[in-house]
């Protein structure tokens, strides 16, 4: 004999469907916060600066970096005892010093060297 009601739906768990969403969205912004971490990494490698350089000379470092971050800036040459920098920026081809202790204190303020022939 066939029942003479309709079987009853499942109710559907709200909550379930909310932490199913809120689970995805933290995964996602796990992912995104590893590929940024990645990213940050790699540059960091192609800039040339390690961990050692971060802690015995942080403004070298953050030079570094930022002219890796750049790409119409070239570094020339480095002279830690001096604590200058020398770049070259390729659209204009002027050549530039810059000091780590002005770079310490906040002033990129930098500083056009003449070019030898």
């Amino acid at each position: 004999m066939p029942p003479l009601y309709p079987p009853q739906r499942k109710k559907t768990r709200v909550w379930l469907w909310v932490l199913g969403i809120l689970g995805a969205l933290f995964l996602i912004f796990v992912l995104l916060l590893g590929a940024g971490a990645y990213f940050v990494k790699q540059k960091m490698n192609q800039a040339g600066v390690t961990t050692e350089m971060m802690r015995r000379n942080p403004a070298l470092a953050g030079a570094k970096i930022a002219a890796a971050m750049n790409p119409n800036i070239e570094i020339v040459s480095v002279d830690e005892d001096r604590q200058t920098l020398t770049y070259r920026d390729k659209r204009t081809g002027k050549v530039s010093v810059v000091t780590f202790q002005n770079a310490k204190n906040g002033r990129w303020t930098a500083t056009e060297e003449e070019k030898k022939p």
